[in-house]
């Protein structure tokens, strides 16, 4: 499997108040492969967050010419957040989803998944500075786990 991940994470201390301190940061996972079918298949990641709790993250995967993809947007912490999700070539999220049970990255995350479960662990849901917003919505990155 291909693939690549970046990382970029500012902080900003202002001279005057250093007990005020904002950051903001950006993560990208990108990975791909050719299936048994000859198909491309691909999982692409971005997230952006900063100190007002501001979110932004994006999930596109794709299967030959299908593609899905999920939006979360939070404007704060306290904000649960706009969740979107849609789906490009004809069929609906659980069409897809069932798609993507299939390729190696479905069942790799499923061979993950029953690992932990025969050692007593509950599988990850994604990182955990978002857990909370995964909890409200229904955890719109949950194949993809996003780590730093």
């Amino acid at each position: 499997m291909g693939g690549s991940t970046k990382t970029n994470t500012s902080n900003n201390n202002s001279s005057d108040d250093n007990n005020n301190s904002s950051f903001s940061s950006y993560s990208f996972s990108d990975s791909s492969i050719v299936d048994d079918k000859g198909r491309r298949v691909s999982s692409t990641t971005r997230s952006y967050e900063d100190s007002t709790g501001r979110l932004k993250a994006v999930q596109e995967r794709e299967i030959g010419d299908k593609k899905m993809c999920k939006t979360l947007n939070r404007e704060n912490q306290e904000d649960e957040g706009q969740q979107e999700t849609f789906c490009l070539g004809g069929e609906s999220a659980e069409e897809f989803e069932a798609m993507w049970q299939q390729t190696p990255f479905g069942e790799a995350n499923n061979s993950n998944n029953n690992t932990l479960k025969e050692h007593g662990e509950q599988p990850e849901q994604g990182q955990h500075s978002h857990q909370k917003t995964e909890q409200k919505s229904q955890a719109p990155l949950q194949d993809t786990p996003m780590t730093v």
